[in-house]
């Protein structure tokens, strides 16, 4: 069951200053609502969207909060649909949005959508986007899965048993979390981590650069890009115990970290392992990428 109001506001004016600046919008007015939806026993989210923006965050008690903003169609008001099951709850976008030219080549805003979860009843949610950009905030779950085609992919302040993402020149940014284990992929879109945990990770890109700042890999973490750089900086917070391995075609390879022992150093090659007893695993491979450890 759930309870709904919207708010319908027109957005355009036609103006200018010093010249005349033409709008052009076409079956578009601007849309607001929010619904309230009544899952007590809740445990999977599942969306399906094309290019509208998904922000999920936490959420008190047992109901679930959709606001929606963006641009209407007039032919066809629904923008979405909402699917209740039992124990799912499915977000689908049926309209990617009105048509909208600016004759001095600027875009309108797309429709985003803000899901506050109660985060008690909450398992795992599955994203699929094309464009839209994805913001997970302040979650705790035991598995998401992101599927996005251009659209950035951004996590903060959550924690996951298993992170699974695909995208194809989308950026991805963590900040704050804890993974036990990941699947990462994409052909050129960057990385980025900061303050990331997590015990089996594994990343893969084709020339997309990997950023890491102190991270807290309890197990391995594997790395590979073709031309993509690697740069992974503890910021003076090394572990105690630690192995290291490099390989690539042509891409050089740096270390900046003390006692480390070297096993095999060349232009190209390194392993080395600082410590003793079982150490957490670092392996990146690059086709041309260069790689640094500090």
């Amino acid at each position: 069951m759930k309870k709904w109001w919207i708010v319908l506001v027109s957005v355009f004016v036609v103006s200018g200053i010093g010249s005349i600046v033409s709008l052009f919008v076409i079956d578009a007015e601007e849309v607001q609502a929010t619904e309230k939806y009544d899952i007590s026993e809740l445990k999977n989210l599942k969306m399906d969207v094309t290019s509208m923006d998904v922000h999920l965050v936490p959420a008190e008690g047992e109901e679930l909060t959709l606001v929606y903003k963006g641009p209407a169609n007039k032919r066809n008001k629904e923008m979405y649909a909402v699917k209740e099951g039992k124990r799912t709850w499915t977000l689908q976008q049926l309209d990617s949005g009105p048509s909208v030219n600016l004759s001095f080549g600027l875009q309108s805003k797309g429709p985003e959508v803000e899901i506050a979860i109660p985060e008690e009843l909450f398992a795992s949610v599955t994203i699929k986007s094309e464009s839209g950009d994805i913001r997970i905030e302040s979650l705790k779950g035991k598995e998401a899965d992101v599927d996005t085609a251009s659209g950035d992919f951004q996590m903060v302040d959550s924690e996951f048993s298993t992170l699974h993402w695909k995208t194809e020149s989308g950026d991805v940014s963590l900040e704050q979390n804890e993974v036990g284990s990941g699947d990462w992929k994409s052909q050129s879109g960057s990385f980025r981590f900061e303050e990331l945990s997590g015990k089996e990770l594994g990343l893969s890109t084709h020339s997309g650069d990997v950023i890491v700042k102190k991270p807290s890999i309890h197990g391995t973490a594997d790395i590979k890009t073709h031309s993509g750089d690697v740069a992974w900086d503890y910021q003076g917070k090394e572990p105690k115990n630690l192995e290291v391995q490099f390989a690539s075609h042509s891409g050089d390879g740096t270390v900046r970290l003390d006692d480390l022992v070297y096993e095999e150093k060349e232009e190209h090659r390194l392993k080395g392992m600082r410590g003793s007893g079982k150490a957490p695993a670092l392996t990146v491979d690059t086709k041309s990428g260069d790689f640094i450890i500090r």
